[in-house]
């Protein structure tokens, strides 16, 4: 990993609370506004919380993101599942820059197949949804990277 990278300075700058972890869920991480948990003990804790640390970079989290989604016409189902992929795509390439080698594991990866095969979403249906929204996907895992840099400091 890049020695200078912090996720609780990445959390704080991105005024982000880094809040217990509710005991109502059964799940990895949670986000919800500005507030992101991990469940005790998670394995993977920088990497399932930078997914979390996406949802809300990237406006899934907050009022306006949510009426967006609302109003697309798309399924609630559909909507998850794109916030997921979105979401998880922004983590792996955070990990990929910041060489979190151990961050990026199998199950992981079986899991953006699970989310799209269960909703009865094809590979291509992937692949559409990244690349229409790369830029935004870029553009938070660029601010997540920078956000847990000090000052004057970038990869």
């Amino acid at each position: 990993m890049i020695n200078d990278w912090d996720f609780r300075t990445a959390a704080r700058t991105l005024n982000i609370a880094l809040v217990p972890f509710p005991e109502d869920q059964d799940c990895r991480g949670v986000s919800r506004a500005r507030e992101l948990a991990l469940r005790p003990g998670e394995p993977h804790p920088v990497f399932v919380g930078v997914h979390e640390m996406a949802h809300i970079v990237l406006g899934h989290t907050t009022l306006p993101g949510v009426i967006e989604a609302k109003f697309s016409g798309k399924s609630d189902t559909r909507i998850k599942q794109e916030h997921e992929i979105e979401a998880h795509t922004v983590a792996i390439l955070v990990a990929e820059k910041l060489q979190l080698i151990d961050g990026i594991e199998w199950e992981e990866e079986a899991e953006i197949h699970y989310v799209y095969h269960n909703g009865g979403h094809n590979e291509a249906g992937i692949a559409d949804h990244v690349l229409a929204n790369a830029d935004k996907i870029r553009s938070a895992a660029q601010i997540i990277v920078a956000a847990g840099l000090p000052q004057g400091v970038s990869v």
